[in-house]
């Protein structure tokens, strides 16, 4: 009975050579340049978070005697109405700090805690969270260090 085939053949030396290649350049630093790049795609989700106020589950509003007093302190001055955007300061504070395998989003703001836990009648509104679109990026992120370093 005749048949049919292909045959696929790869230059594994040149593969190999690649990877090693990536490895050489991610474990010199390029690793850390990789994290930086995802801490600040994970900055921008977290001030997405301060834009929509809260996602994927909207915020708990202010109380009313928060409203009132916000309003007899602040008005309009600020232009922004949001939640735990009075000063701006929490938001502005989110920042990423990169390591050699992985990257840490935080603030150092003293009160950014109560917001994100919650604490007594101040309810939580946790702000520093990722969405899982966000891996799909951080996954892109990954490929073009990896190709980047592969390419040499």
């Amino acid at each position: 009975m005749a048949g049919a085939r292909i045959e696929v053949k790869l230059d594994a030396g040149r593969a190999l050579g690649g990877l090693r290649r990536a490895e050489r350049v991610l474990s010199m630093g390029g690793e850390k340049a990789m994290w930086a790049d995802i801490g600040e795609e994970a900055v921008q989700s977290v001030q997405k978070n301060f834009d929509q106020e809260g996602r994927p589950k909207k915020w708990k509003d202010w109380s009313v005697e928060y409203g009132e007093w916000r309003q007899a302190h602040r008005g309009e001055a600020n232009g922004e109405e949001k939640i735990l955007s009075l000063s701006g300061v929490l938001r502005n504070s989110i920042n990423a700090r990169p390591y050699a395998r992985r990257v840490v989003i935080g603030t150092n703001v003293e009160y950014a805690a109560t917001h994100q836990f919650g604490r007594g009648a101040i309810p939580a509104r946790p702000y520093l969270m990722v969405q899982p679109e966000d891996y799909t990026e951080f996954g892109l992120i990954i490929e073009e260090h990896i190709a980047d370093a592969f390419n040499g």
